[in-house]
């Protein structure tokens, strides 16, 4: 089915915006997947290994806290074009219950659209549903000039 009137098929994009996070280095080490994305609306996933976890045998803030960065950066992804580009400049997070083992899902939900900036939330869950880590950042928003071609952000 097609896009709206006036409004560009995100189909394409959104995919191409997985693959590209499938490739980032940086979502690779920490074991991040982009495994849903929707209009303003994404999941992303933090898988179980060793390397996330902190002396105390739970998974560190520091993982939490870029899982919950990149969904949020994720989230108004989905609403900008391809060449644009979103940073985030402010982070909160709130570390609510320890992640004790196995995958994290952080669903990344974007709240504000304007022209220079975006707000959006984070909710960690695990395995079991328990919420774990909600966190809301600001994001600056980066318009691509047209016909410029610039190589756009994975956030």
């Amino acid at each position: 089915m097609g896009s709206p009137i006036g409004e560009p098929d995100k189909a394409g994009w959104w995919a191409r915006l997985q693959a590209r996070y499938a490739d980032s280095p940086f979502h690779l080490l920490l074991g991040l997947t982009l495994v849903r994305v929707e209009a303003g609306l994404v999941e992303v996933e933090l898988r179980d290994s060793a390397g996330v976890y902190n002396r105390a045998g739970v998974i560190a803030g520091g993982a939490i806290g870029a899982l919950i960065d990149s969904a949020i950066v994720q989230a108004a992804l989905t609403r900008l074009g391809e060449g644009d580009r979103a940073v985030t400049i402010e982070m909160k997070v709130n570390y609510l219950a320890p992640a004790r083992g196995g995958r994290l899902i952080a669903r990344g939900a974007l709240l504000h659209l304007g022209g220079t900036t975006a707000v959006a939330e984070a909710k960690v869950t695990d395995e079991r549903g328990n919420l774990v880590a909600v966190g809301l950042g600001t994001v600056a928003v980066r318009r691509a000039a047209m016909g410029s071609g610039a190589a756009p952000a994975t956030g």
